[in-house]
């Protein structure tokens, strides 16, 4: 399913669809309005749709797993891994 995010919708909004969407055993597939790229929630919206747009990643990690290799081959640090959780866990 395709999800537009960061358009006209909250952060909240945004992950609501994404849960609600692993909930029920469809895989979201997160499309960024152009807005997202001066977001200050840039790079989150940069992970969670590295994460949630590849299936066979998706149904093996976990968002925390996947950020956890993301900080090992050094895409992203653990400042921001920490802070992607944060955000993510908001929704929880």
């Amino acid at each position: 399913m395709f999800i537009l995010v960061g358009f006209d919708s909250s952060l909240q909004e945004d992950l609501y669809r994404i849960s609600w969407c692993l909930k029920n055993k469809i895989f979201p597939y997160v499309m960024r309005h152009q807005k997202c790229w001066t977001s200050e929630n840039k790079d989150f919206y940069t992970d969670i749709a590295a994460w949630t747009n590849q299936n066979k990643i998706i149904k093996n990690y976990n968002f925390e797993k996947f950020l956890e290799g993301r900080v090992k081959i050094g895409s992203i640090n653990e400042k921001r891994k920490e802070k992607d959780l944060s955000i993510y866990n908001l929704h929880k």
